[in-house]
């Protein structure tokens, strides 16, 4: 079946050439259940991160930050800022109530991510993550300032609390990681100080409680830097789970995150054996739903995957 065909006699709807480098977009890669169920709902599952399909990701990044922490903390203790020590114990007092936030996530809040790539049509994200079937190409802009998490009737209610879903770059290389969380740490480190001594109770006191909400999604958007080659960016709330999905490993905890439908540009068909016939499938269903949106066949030999 020639180009033409496959598009339904619009071969202009069609483009095929290789997307790599980000211009502005970022890639949702998906299988064809995924790709109509968020086609169909202008909207994409977020999963609680203990839940993701690597489960020492989150603990990497918040192991991480333990460490950044205590070294940027003796670091601080050996400079000649004022009161060094006092700076110091504010900083190593952080730590422990991390590892503490850690383990309650796993059973209450927690941040909830939905995952994109930065590169379209690469050959590890067909074959990790949607099985020889679509990318859906996003404006990160549109999709930054217009998604929100949303509900069901059926389903469980929004938490109050809930804060505005963010889109954040997964960062791989630990000298960056280390620099964001000193900065973190310094936004704060006059309240951390003024904490010292304070009786907080049972409790984490206030001040160490406000970092330690601002450092959880930040561990949650860190990485070991052997993936660096994913290029990821992560959609990332803070919320509690309002539905749940079923898997191989039981129930998984997730939310609805929604999106104004103008943010998708395109979908990539994905490298396959029936290529031709999922093509002009698209091109059909784009045409009536989003007729904005372009379709872009794969520069990836099916060998390869």
């Amino acid at each position: 079946m020639s180009d033409d065909a496959a598009a339904g006699g619009s071969a202009e709807q069609v483009t095929d050439w290789p997307v790599r480098e980000s211009d502005g977009s970022v890639y949702h890669y998906t299988d064809i259940k995924g790709l109509k169920g968020i086609l169909d709902s202008g909207q994409i599952w977020g999963t609680h991160v203990a839940y993701l399909n690597d489960s020492q990701e989150f603990s990497y990044g918040v192991e991480a930050i333990c460490a950044m922490i205590a070294r940027y903390g003796e670091h601080v203790k050996a400079s000649t800022q004022t009161e060094p020590e006092l700076r110091s114990s504010a900083i190593l007092g952080v730590c422990k109530n991390v590892l503490r936030a850690q383990e309650l996530i796993a059973d209450d809040f927690g941040p909830f991510v939905a995952c994109f790539s930065m590169f379209g049509d690469d050959l590890s994200q067909w074959r990790g993550y949607a099985n020889g079937g679509y990318a859906i190409e996003f404006d990160s802009r549109i999709l930054k300032d217009s998604v929100k998490q949303t509900t069901l009737p059926t389903e469980l209610p929004i938490s109050e609390s809930t804060p505005v879903p963010e889109l954040h770059p997964v960062e791989y290389l630990p000298e960056r990681q280390s620099a964001r969380v000193a900065r973190l740490v310094d936004d704060h480190i006059d309240e951390l100080i003024n904490a010292v001594g304070d009786d907080p109770g049972t409790g984490i006191h206030p001040a160490q409680q406000r970092l330690v909400r601002r450092i959880i999604p930040l561990a949650a958007s860190m990485k070991h830097k052997k993936f660096f080659g994913e290029a990821e960016q992560r959609l990332i709330s803070h919320t509690s789970e309002t539905f749940y999905s079923t898997s191989r490993i039981g129930l998984i905890p997730r939310v609805r995150f929604e999106f104004d439908r103008s943010a998708v540009k395109g979908v990539l068909v994905g490298p396959s054996e029936h290529c031709d016939a999922k093509t002009l499938s698209l091109c059909r269903y784009l045409r009536r739903w989003y007729p904005k949106a372009e379709v872009i066949r794969s520069n990836v030999p099916y060998r390869d995957i």
